[in-house]
């Protein structure tokens, strides 16, 4: 089953499955794309056999909206560190316009130290909270779309913003300052995921639920985030044939596509993801 949460304000990701793995009274739970604890939105969340599909579940796009308090300086880039003020009486005359465009030019960014990417064997976070020196490379990114929702400069500005999976928000703050000066940093002082997007599939906050009114019954069906996988119904010899891990030469109702993926049902209760090669169909993920 996968669950699309409206993650709240203050807890992490993990504190989420934590909660659910109760509801649900089950260990196979897993999420699709980390949100940091002062970070709210879209959490998608797989459970028993569906985590299998969590790694064809690689979202192109997502989009936020942010707020970047332009007054000081944070070390965690959000309201997680200190914060130290910063003087903003000088500061170069902008326009909307001229932000937008500097965004959309972004090619590259370095992610925050204080993120769960691993250095070493470590969590980068860990590193940063321990005062470690330490490198992390600049990263490809791409800005797909960019709005400016309110423009308070020197003070703050708030931006919804489409980018490219792997990319941080909280990396834009010290972009956002360097706009405006040449050197600084800023911080984001709210964050939160609105959309999620993979090929045909984008997901909104009006697909997800509360945690607190959390419904096993309020899936996301299958058919919604994988539609360009077709779903064949098959008959009881295929299923055993399936159950002992053996390549389906053909079906003689449909006409395969070499490198097609498709999901094999059984009566409803039996389901595997299967791709066509030259000599017939081989499973990917059985019972999912």
């Amino acid at each position: 089953m996968f669950y699309l949460i409206d993650k709240p304000l203050g807890i992490t990701s993990y504190d989420v499955i934590r909660r659910l793995k109760k509801i649900l009274q089950t260990t196979r739970i897993w999420h699709a794309g980390t949100l940091d604890p002062l970070a709210t939105g879209l959490l998608l969340i797989a459970t028993h056999n569906s985590t299998k599909l969590l790694p064809l579940l690689e979202w192109t796009e997502k989009r936020y909206i942010f707020t970047v308090n332009l007054t000081g300086i944070t070390a965690s880039l959000d309201l997680g560190t200190e914060i130290i003020p910063y003087d903003t009486s000088i500061m170069r005359a902008r326009t909307q316009e001229e932000l937008i465009g500097y965004l959309l030019s972004q090619t590259e960014q370095v992610p925050p130290r204080y993120s769960a990417l691993h250095i070493d064997g470590e969590r980068a976070y860990d590193l940063a909270r321990d005062g470690v020196d330490f490198e992390i490379e600049p990263r490809p990114i791409h800005v797909q779309d960019v709005e400016i929702l309110e423009f308070s400069p020197p003070t703050t500005i708030t931006i919804a913003l489409t980018i490219t999976s792997g990319g941080y928000i909280r990396s834009f703050a010290p972009v956002i300052w360097e706009f405006f000066w040449l050197t600084g940093s800023g911080y984001v002082t709210a964050l939160r995921r609105i959309e999620l997007k993979k090929n045909n599939t984008i997901l909104t906050l009006k697909d997800s639920i509360e945690l607190d009114d959390f419904n096993p019954e309020n899936t996301i069906p299958l058919t919604r985030l994988f539609p360009d996988i077709r779903e064949i119904a098959i008959w009881e010899d295929i299923y055993r044939e399936l159950l002992y891990g053996r390549i389906i030469p053909g079906i003689p109702e449909i006409l395969p596509i070499i490198g097609q993926k498709y999901f094999f049902n059984y009566i409803d209760f039996f389901k595997s993801l299967m791709e066509y090669q030259d000599d017939g169909f081989h499973i990917i993920r059985n019972d999912i």
